[in-house]
């Protein structure tokens, strides 16, 4: 007699087959299977929780198995399936087959909500398990899943009667509500017309892009504003980030149906940025898949954090790896970073000029295979007042822009049909050659300004994916000499930075 629960990897896992034996001799209760201390202090919430509804466990030794043994488990979510299989042999109920069930259980009998209920709904689909029980908190957010019924059950007593034949309440499959609201749009940021291009350059081809300017300028009121932009969320996405934050825990009775925003503090620290822990958790850059993550005072964040965003800005995706066991967490995101410049750093209010040396120390940081997988750098002018005074009705300019890059992602869609990417930042080597031929002119122009500015073989790479993005913007099926020039100007850092 067995139920299965599930163990989370990430934001998948595996089944795991519990079962109970029940034998004569000293009273004790013990739960194997490479579990957790999380786990193994179940045993003292059932033990309560059953006592104080009326089902006192017997005087006898109990061993709950938890299979595969040879793999960690952890999680309170394993109460639900060992109060279950405990009372189905105490009462001699039969229990059903295929049948996976998550929840934590109160001292009194309550079934607490928990982390990872979509992920889990999705283990059991794909194991072809025919129901799912999980607490009535996350029945909302497993029933986006389609495919597998999920019942839902609030306290003990509804599992004693499901035993004894009654049935479950059954959540009603999900439906994804596509809301677009927001309550800012671009329309709002005063001048800044090249930092809005740059937006619309970045957000279309998927590209990272940093912004450097004194303070006031903008910087973060842009960034805000970035997700407005951005093309509605398509129903795979939405469940692939709302599994992300199921795992982690932030799922509130919704689905994520808008596009992440995540601005973690400049002291955050690797672990928390990244992602990982002891049991491997998702970090901002995960919660920000699909979305923005804004690194606000980018120069302030610890080296081995920044040096961290190396993998996931190339891949997508970040790898935690521990003693026998890795961990993979999607995050493709686009990165937006800013910075005041040096002399604003160091000088304040006052008319500054940095040394070589104070320079240096200020953007030391900041390596150059970083800089090298960030498309886009902008230098901010200050705003004119002008510009903040202006009066009349304020424009509104996302949704224009945001018609531009749906179109663009359109072509992107087309031209990588059947791939894993979408954008042309993901290109590979090969599509490059592909997609991104130049003319004659172009050739020469980018060979001349590469050795010029010293650019390295991935930031010519970058270039060329920067300009094959500002031509589908206009529609061009070639990449023309304006379009090159145009990214190019984009990838001019030392003047920036490090003049």
């Amino acid at each position: 007699m067995k139920v299965y629960a599930a163990s989370l990897m990430g934001i998948d896992g595996f089944l795991v087959e519990v079962e109970a034996d029940l034998a004569r001799g000293l009273p004790d209760f013990k739960i194997i299977g490479l579990a957790d201390t999380t786990i193994k202090e179940s045993s003292e919430r059932i033990r309560a929780a059953l006592k104080n509804i009326g089902y006192p466990l017997p005087p006898r030794r109990i061993t709950v198995s938890l299979s595969p043994a040879d793999l960690r488990k952890e999680g309170a979510w394993f109460d639900l399936p060992i109060v279950t299989v405990l009372l189905s042999r105490f009462l001699a109920a039969p229990i059903r087959e295929k049948l996976l069930l998550a929840g934590e259980v109160g001292l009194y009998g309550e079934v607490k909500p928990i982390r990872g209920a979509l992920p889990m709904a999705e283990i059991a689909r794909r194991e072809g398990l025919e129901e799912v029980v999980l607490p009535r908190g996350n029945a909302r957010e497993a029933s986006l899943l389609r495919g597998i019924p999920i019942y839902m059950v609030e306290n003990l007593q509804q599992i004693i009667a499901y035993l004894q034949g009654e049935p479950l309440p059954r959540a009603e499959e999900g439906k994804v509500e596509f809301k677009f609201e927001y309550e800012v749009d671009m329309g709002e940021v005063a001048g800044q017309r090249v930092a809005k291009r740059a937006v619309e350059i970045g957000v279309a081809g998927g590209h990272n892009m940093a912004m450097v300017g004194p303070p006031g300028a903008g910087k973060t009121m842009i960034a805000q504003r970035i997700p407005t932009v951005f093309p509605p969320m398509e129903r795979q996405e939405i469940e692939e980030v709302t599994k992300i934050y199921s795992v982690a825990g932030l799922v509130k009775d919704r689905y994520i149906t808008l596009r992440p925003f995540r601005s973690p503090h400049h002291t955050i620290s690797p672990v928390g940025l990244i992602g990982g822990g002891r049991y491997p958790r998702p970090g901002e850059i995960s919660l920000a898949h699909r979305g923005v993550l804004f690194m606000d005072e980018f120069t302030e964040f610890q080296k081995q954090a920044l040096e961290g965003l190396r993998q996931p800005l190339e891949e997508g995706r970040v790898v935690i790896t521990r003693a026998g066991y890795s961990v993979e967490f999607p995050s493709d995101f686009m990165l937006v970073a800013a910075m005041n410049r040096c002399e604003d750093r160091y000088g304040g209010l006052e008319v500054y000029e940095c040394s070589p040396a104070e320079r240096k120390k200020y953007y030391s940081k900041i390596s150059r295979p970083l800089v090298d997988r960030i498309d886009i750098w902008i230098e901010l002018p200050r705003v004119e007042i002008g510009e903040v005074l202006r009066k009349g009705e304020v424009p509104r300019e996302s949704e224009a822009m945001r018609d531009r890059i749906i179109q663009a992602r359109e072509i992107q869609k087309r031209r990588f049909q059947g791939k894993k990417y979408l954008t042309n930042s993901r290109m590979s080597s090969r599509d490059i050659k592909r997609f991104c031929s130049l003319p004659l002119e172009g050739e020469n122009f980018l060979k001349t300004a590469g050795e010029k500015l010293e650019l390295s073989a991935r930031s010519v790479t970058r270039v060329l994916k920067l300009a094959r993005t500002i031509a589908d913007l206009e529609g061009s099926h070639e990449i023309k000499l304006p379009h090159l020039m145009e990214a190019l100007n984009y990838r001019r850092v030392e003047r920036i930075i490090w003049s």
